[in-house]
């Protein structure tokens, strides 16, 4: 975790910015996550959304992989493939509470408490196309910095509170999303019906 705590303590904050960090977590695999990140344009236009609030940094892991396992001798064993992480992508999965690299690409967003304990969010990132990949962070991102914008003044240096707020502001966002793809589902129905 020291990377993380040394990141939060060494930040140098621009005027008006809150305690709260995100990463942008990739592999190799995630083509257009990592396009748009190195493409300077894209990547202005999303800091133009969360730079003056709060800092975006990305981080590429390695790719992890299903490996099958190997028996010890004589012994006869069901060959189910198992994923095997890299040794080097485990401090940060264990920074973020993840469990692999399987759910990349995904957007961490974090602050340290006092105590030095890392509280985050995942929300998971869509890879499909360049168009896709940018459109999904920069809602994403927007929705998050609208969320800090609401947060009252008092507030703006806690980073739990903000932290609370960022999510419930994307559950709600999760719940309209379902709710829009329950009404194209009942409207499609809807259109199979004989009226």
């Amino acid at each position: 975790m020291s990377w993380a705590l040394d990141l939060a303590k060494n930040y140098v904050p621009k005027e008006g910015s809150v305690p709260v960090f995100g990463i942008i977590l990739y592999t190799n695999a995630h083509a257009n996550i990592k396009k748009i990140l190195r493409d300077a344009d894209y990547w202005a236009a999303l800091d133009e959304i969360s730079g003056p609030k709060w800092p975006v940094f990305s981080i590429r892991a390695l790719k992890g992989k299903y490996e099958y396992p190997t028996p010890p001798p004589g012994v006869r064993a069901m060959m189910l493939p198992v994923w095997k992480e890299p040794r080097e992508n485990l401090t940060l999965l264990n920074l973020f509470k993840l469990k692999n690299t399987e759910n990349f690409p995904c957007l961490a967003i974090f602050t340290i408490s006092e105590k030095e304990e890392v509280d985050r969010i995942i929300i998971s990132l869509n890879d499909k196309s360049p168009d896709s990949a940018f459109n999904r962070l920069r809602e994403i991102m927007t929705l998050i910095s609208k969320a800090i914008d609401g947060v009252k003044k008092e507030n703006l240096s806690d980073g739990h509170v903000i932290l609370s707020t960022i999510n419930n502001s994307l559950k709600r966002y999760g719940h309209l999303e379902r709710l829009k793809k329950g009404y194209k589902i009942l409207k499609e129905i809807k259109s199979w019906l004989p009226i």
